[in-house]
């Protein structure tokens, strides 16, 4: 079963501030491995356990929340792992 995408506002500036090549990788992740299941995707974050996941595209990271019984997921941020988890 895929999910559908959705995007949250900002993350079309955080594909932006990354560069085209990691935003290349990280699109086709999205893609590739998210929509098909997100929870083989990433990991639950901790103190944020079922709602907010994170999966690891090279050294950047893609947070997410989605819903089984709707089956869409949400982009909330993508950017650098030491940058992507500042102001949850």
């Amino acid at each position: 079963m895929t999910f559908a995408l959705r995007l949250k506002k900002s993350v079309a500036h955080d594909l932006k501030r990354i560069g085209q090549p990691a935003a290349k990788k990280v699109w086709a992740a999205i893609h590739s491995k998210l929509l098909e299941d997100p929870r083989g995707a990433g990991k639950p974050l901790k103190g944020h356990a079922g709602v907010y996941w994170s999966s690891r595209v090279g050294e950047y990271r893609v947070l997410y929340t989605f819903s089984d019984a709707e089956v869409w997921v949400l982009v909330i941020r993508i950017a650098h792992r030491r940058e992507v988890y500042r102001d949850l």
